[in-house]
């Protein structure tokens, strides 16, 4: 404006204006009643039902307990749900009754979970224990959460996929197994996982088999990178193990730590097809440990194996640059050294 000839600029501040964004529904846990809180998280998503790309929603969940009890948290496409922290947000209920295609929380496709825990609790009466489940044909994201599976009588596991596409990255996933088998990843069917900065944690003191990332499909275990899979079993335990079909494609593992122990028979890394280690550390520990066997062709470069009983056991093996601790490998090597750092320059130990 002007006054007396001169100009005068007028600045004008606004604060604590906010505008909700749309899409955001926000659920906050009732005080001292995890069911409640649960039944509160359900409805909200049940709720929603004109989700589209164009119209993408959040489930912004408060800090606590929600509890679901039987229910089955059943996800829906641009619809993702965000807690407020792996510890501070937890989304819990008991296991499946009757199969294990079925889990706590059922994937879909164009959504992602992340920033929160979630754990499946079995018992006698829910005897399969599954954090998360993904149907055929979806395609879900699994981003920063906490995954627990624990108590099913006849299985327990973190993520079990069926012809499914998860993207898995910075997730922190605990198995434990009392009953039947344990898994920490599951595929099953048409499955293509891939999977980054991810620990995997799976003990099991029952008789079932205890295994890490398992691919029991027409497909490999996943794209592995920066993982890291401890399993302790009784009976057999598997690192990372691939079974079913030949000619399902190729097993990448890279810049990894993986480790089975405590089991009769350990493996560190067991496929039916083509593996490629890199910059990664296998180790299968116990007497009759084997660190990497495949019925197909393995190339591993600067990596350290470790087998009691066997290193490498492989039709065609090629390794490089790379410890092997242990017993014999077959195949070509190239520049390798065993555990008490003997240089073999051209042949295998």
């Amino acid at each position: 404006m002007t006054v007396s000839g001169a100009t005068t600029h007028v600045v004008v501040r606004v604060l604590g204006y906010y505008t909700k964004p749309v899409g955001t529904v926000v659920v906050n846990a009732v005080p001292g009643d995890a069911t409640a809180s649960g039944t509160a998280l359900v409805n909200a998503l049940a709720g929603i039902n004109d989700a589209a790309a164009t119209k993408p929603y959040v489930v912004k969940l408060g800090p606590g307990i929600y509890d679901i009890g039987d229910t089955r948290l059943q996800m829906k496409a641009f619809v993702d749900l965000e807690g407020s922290g792996q510890q501070a947000t937890i989304v819990q209920g008991n296991g499946n009754s009757s199969d294990s295609s079925n889990g706590l929380i059922l994937g879909a496709s164009s959504m992602e979970v992340r920033n929160l825990q979630v754990k499946s609790n079995g018992s006698s009466s829910r005897p399969f224990a599954i954090a998360i489940y993904n149907a055929p044909g979806t395609s879900p994201r699994i981003t920063d959460t906490t995954l627990i599976a624990s108590g099913g009588t006849s299985g327990n596991w973190g993520i079990r996929s069926s012809s499914a596409s998860p993207t898995v990255t910075d997730v922190s996933i605990t198995v434990t197994g009392t009953g039947g088998a344990a898994y920490g990843i599951s595929d099953n069917g048409n499955t293509n996982s891939k999977i980054r900065r991810t620990e995997i944690n799976v003990t099991n003191t029952a008789s079932g088999e205890t295994v890490g990332i398992f691919a029991d499909c027409f497909c490999s275990p996943g794209d592995i990178r920066q993982v890291r899979v401890d399993v302790a079993g009784t009976n057999v335990a598997y690192g990372v193990k691939q079974s079913g079909f030949f000619g399902s494609g190729t097993t990448v593992i890279e810049d990894s730590t993986i480790t089975a122990r405590n089991a009769s028979t350990t493996y560190g890394v067991k496929t039916q097809d083509i593996v490629t280690l890199k910059q990664s550390r296998i180790s299968a520990l116990g007497p009759s440990g084997i660190g990497v066997s495949t019925d197909a062709a393995v190339t591993i470069d600067h990596s350290e194996i470790v087998g009691a009983f066997l290193t490498v056991s492989a039709p065609d093996a090629r390794i490089g640059a790379t410890l092997l601790a242990g017993g014999p490998a077959s195949g070509t090597c190239a520049g390798v050294y065993d555990e008490n750092y003997t240089f073999y320059a051209s042949t295998c130990p």
